[in-house]
């Protein structure tokens, strides 16, 4: 009968792979996906590892400002006042 249609057996042979690679494929995707999750996960992380470290410094380098602007606040109110 198949032979009746003009199908023939390698036509059945490159279906049955087709099919074949498309049940693989959800399994293919699904990888795929947990890679790149895993993936957006370690970046995720190296950012707010990159993250708490920026915020560190930048709360380190205010501390010091906030130490020195006294300092500076006190220096330009002894030019301001009149010397007797």
């Amino acid at each position: 009968m198949k032979e009746e249609l003009g199908i023939k057996r390698e036509d059945f042979t490159e279906l049955k792979k087709i099919v074949l690679d498309l049940a693989k494929a959800p399994k293919e995707t699904d990888r795929s996906i947990k890679h790149l999750s895993d993936t957006i996960d370690l970046r995720t992380e190296d950012l707010e590892g990159d993250g708490e470290l920026i915020l560190k410094n930048h709360l380190e380098m205010a501390s010091r400002k906030s130490l020195q602007v006294p300092g500076i606040a006190y220096r330009i109110l002894l030019h301001l006042i009149p010397k007797e």
